[in-house]
This record gives structure tokens, sequence and C-alpha cells, in this order.
């Protein structure tokens, strides 16, 4: 297919020359190599670009409007692979609902910020691991007292669970 003109392409369109040439410099519009324009590739970009709502409000004045305002790009074919008007403001609005109920939740107290709880976990790993290092120390005294297998188990079970009941109480978990 031949390409038309930017004046041939803006008059089968019912746009003005200066206007196609705009979204031509702009890069919206694909030429051709000779310069020229494809008229059906060129509608089908417009149409992704088109305000579904100016469209629409268009339509809804009335049956004798409707068919003096017939927009010529309503018959152009979908471009493959670009998101439309109606698309990117879907978009959008989901992106900003998602926001908004995050944000909800987060006042709710149901989410906390990721580094904030990496700093408490990091703060309780301390406090587990310095409390059983000092294990060692509390109960060897008492452990050289003790000659039978079956009460030095029972005796160190006992220190262990009394001391991460102790543990969990300061930091606030028991």
């Amino acid at each position: 297919m031949t390409g038309v003109t930017q004046a041939e392409f803006a008059k089968d369109i019912g746009k003005s020359r200066q206007y196609v040439n705009k979204l031509v410099s702009a890069g919206k519009l694909p030429t051709l190599d000779d310069g020229k324009l494809d008229p059906v590739v060129c509608k089908a970009v417009l149409s992704n670009m088109a305000d579904p709502a100016r469209r629409l409000a268009r339509r809804n004045m009335g049956p004798q409007i409707d068919n003096l305002l017939d927009d010529p790009l309503d018959d152009a074919p979908p471009v493959a692979n670009k998101a439309s008007y109606n698309d990117a403001a879907l978009f959008h609005k989901q992106t900003q609902g998602q926001l908004l109920h995050m944000q909800l939740r987060k006042e709710a107290g149901e989410l906390v910020e990721k580094s904030e709880m990496d700093r408490e976990a990091l703060d309780c790993a301390r406090i587990v691991r310095d409390r059983f290092n000092s294990l060692p120390q509390e109960v060897a005294g008492e452990l050289v007292k003790m000659t039978d297998e079956r009460q030095i188990m029972l005796f160190l079970r006992n220190k262990i669970r009394d001391l991460l009941m102790e543990t969990l109480g300061d930091v606030g978990i028991g």
C-alpha cells in the first residue's frame, strides 16, 4: 500500500495538517521510509491514544448527534502490544487502590516496615544467644555435684526451659 502525505491524512481524519505534523514530530505517528504515512496504522495508533471518556460523552448526547459525530477512528484495527488509554487508566487506579489498602493496613498495625522487623529479629536473636552463652557458667557448679545421668538431663532440660520462658518474656512474646 502506498502512503499518504500528512495533509491528506489530516483531511481524511478531519484534523489539521499542523496537528498531524505535531504527532509525527513527537514520534507518536510512524512514518514510512519515504516520510509518508500509512493511514491504517496511523488510525490505529490514534485510536489507542484517544480518550475514551470523550468518545463516550459524545455518544451519550443522543442518537441524532451520534450520526453527526461518528468517529472515523472507531473502525481502525488496534495496534498489537500497545497499552490503550483504558489499560493505563485501569492500571493506575488499581495501583492507587493497592497503595491505599496497604496504607490503611499499616495504620491499623497489620503491616510493619521490613527494616524495623529485621532489627527486632536481630535484637531477639542476640538476647537468646547471650542467654545460652551464659548458661554453662550458671549450671557448671551444680552439674559437678551430680552423678546420675538422668538427674543431669532433667536438670539441664529444666534450666533450658526456664531460660527460654524468661527470654520470651524479656523479648515481649510470652
